[in-house]
């Protein structure tokens, strides 16, 4: 059976392949080191492909099955996820930045490093999963299940991260850490710094800005019950 793999607005054919399925077509199409940018592969049946280092930018993959795929050192940024099964899946130094990837199922898997800032993870159920070294700064995780998703070595979160952008610097404060730009530190840490510390995150700017967050961030981590 010839499947053939288009792109999502112009119709035009990106990849062709006589085959036994569209999971077989896409693989060759990456192993082939064809680009499938913009391409329409909605509500697909993709479960346990490799795509390794696929550039599938701005594609429109919502409603498709990847669970247990590798989509490791892919390029998605800006496609469409929504409502996609990622469960299990190796996602490890992707960029998804500006994605849709609202309401997915990505429970248990790999997102260790991945550009995920912008992204729209709104209701996606991330429990169990690695976003270690992820890069989070402006996506919505709002309704979103991180229950014993990883965000370091060591650090388990359970709880929704608040969330506070349009600052200086975008920040994160989950169960009992939180993260100011690329620091992340315990809240007991943020807390305990002294001015000299935080002048060596950013010179004169950072501790201004701290001086005007700290206490707003303190109360807001004592009314939400964190650290």
């Amino acid at each position: 059976m010839l499947h053939q793999i288009k792109h999502r607005l112009t119709g035009n054919v990106l990849f062709s392949l006589e085959c036994a399925s569209l999971k077989i077509a896409v693989e060759a199409a990456v192993k082939a080191h064809c680009t499938l940018r913009g391409s329409y592969l909605s509500g697909s049946d993709l479960s346990g492909s490799d795509l390794r280092g696929s550039d599938l930018r701005g594609s429109y993959l919502s409603g498709s099955d990847l669970s247990g795929s590798d989509l490791s050192g892919s390029y998605l940024r800006g496609s469409n996820l929504r409502g996609s099964n990622l469960r299990g899946s190796d996602l490890s130094w992707s960029n998804l930045r500006g994605s849709d990837v609202s309401w997915s199922n990505l429970r248990g898997s790999n997102l260790r490093g991945s550009n995920l800032s912008g992204s729209n993870l709104r209701g996606s159920n991330l429990s169990g999963s690695d976003l270690s070294w992820s890069n989070l700064s402006g996506s919505n995780l709002s309704g979103s299940n991180l229950r014993g998703a990883k965000i370091r070595a060591g650090i388990v979160v359970n709880k929704i991260p608040l969330q506070i952008t349009g600052a200086e610097w975008d920040i994160t404060i989950w169960d009992e850490h939180m993260q100011i730009g690329c620091e992340f530190h315990s809240l007991s840490e943020w807390f305990g710094f002294d001015d000299h510390r935080i002048l060596e995150m950013d010179s004169k700017k950072a501790l201004k800005f701290w001086r005007d967050w700290k206490k707003p961030l303190q109360a807001i981590c004592k009314a939400e019950g964190r650290g």
